[in-house]
C-alpha cells in the first residue's frame, strides 16, 4: 500500500507536542548532523534568492512550497538539497531541519 504523507498534519502534531511539553530540551546541533551526510546540502533561501537576484519574499512566493524549508532530491547527482528559511529564529530553524532530516529517511 502507497501512502501519501500528510506533511501538515505531521506539522500540527509536532507543534502540539512541543507546546504541551514542560520539561527542557536538550541542545542538538542539527547543522552538523546534516554537514555528515555526504549526499546532502543545505542552502539558505537567502543564498537562493541572491543567486536568483531576488528578495527573500519573492524567492518564498515563486520557489518554496514553504516558509521554513523544503527538501529536493536530484537523481542525476544522487543528492538531497535541503532548503531553509534562514529569516526565521533559531529554535524554527532548528525544527525545520529536523524535520525535513526525516523525509531523508
Amino acid at each position: 500500500m502507497n501512502r501519501i504523507p500528510n506533511y501538515k498534519k505531521s506539522t500540527n502534531l509536532a507543534y502540539d507536542v512541543l507546546q504541551n511539553y514542560e520539561g527542557s530540551y536538550p541542545q542538538i546541533d542539527i547543522f552538523k548532523i546534516l554537514y555528515n551526510f555526504n549526499k546532502v546540502k543545505l542552502h539558505t533561501y537567502s543564498e537562493l534568492a541572491e543567486n536568483l537576484k531576488i528578495d527573500i519574499l519573492q524567492f518564498r512566493n515563486k520557489y518554496s512550497p514553504s516558509n521554513h524549508g523544503f527538501t529536493i532530491y536530484d537523481q542525476h547527482k544522487n543528492r538531497w538539497f535541503v532548503f531553509f528559511n534562514d529569516k526565521k529564529s533559531n529554535e524554527i530553524i532548528r525544527f525545520t531541519l529536523a524535520y525535513e532530516l526525516v523525509i531523508l529517511y
